[in-house]
């Protein structure tokens, strides 16, 4: 349907499903939204403690003689904050290595919206894995505002999701 021009509504119950789908839309140059049952703001107010922490270093700076700034995002590091009650010592053991060695191994995708409004989650920029790299940085022009959210989805490796809002 995307790519005959149609407006059209996919949904998909595993979490995996709907990055992989969000990522062949955003290489396509495709815009769209990612909804899910529970809102976003039910869920960044309660608090929930993902699987997963995310250092991210936020700059903003002014454009001279523009309304308009630069924000620059940098994944600083990846860590495993709680591991699955499955897996056994060795495969723990196998997680934080991985998450030792190189941060990033951790992250299937990640995406940026630079102009959140509490609600949905509608990507700026998708950034995939691709032949075992992922991209840390990531660079926007955008309008210069009193207070702007910035809301960061991130897919662990078996496609749980997790969520990061910055406000500058």
């Amino acid at each position: 349907a995307a790519r005959m021009g149609r407006r059209f509504i996919g949904c998909d119950q595993e979490s995996l499903a709907v990055e992989s789908t969000a990522g062949r839309l955003w290489a396509e140059g495709r815009s769209f939204c990612l909804y899910q049952e529970q809102p976003l703001s039910e869920e960044l107010d309660q608090g929930l403690q993902p699987r997963f922490t995310v250092d991210v270093t936020c700059d903003c700076d002014p454009i001279p003689g523009e309304d308009k700034a630069m924000i620059r995002l940098r994944i600083d590091s990846v860590r495993e904050r709680r591991m699955h009650r499955d897996m056994d010592e060795k495969d723990q053991n196998l997680v934080k290595k991985t998450a030792k060695d190189d941060p990033l191994a951790l992250l299937r995708s990640w995406s940026c919206d630079f102009d959140f409004d509490g609600e949905v989650h509608r990507p700026d920029r998708v950034f995939l894995r691709e032949k075992d790299t992922m991209t840390r940085d990531c660079e926007q022009i955008v309008s210069r505002k009193e207070e702007r959210r910035i809301l960061l989805r991130f897919a662990d490796m078996m496609g749980r999701v997790f969520y990061k809002e910055i406000r500058i």
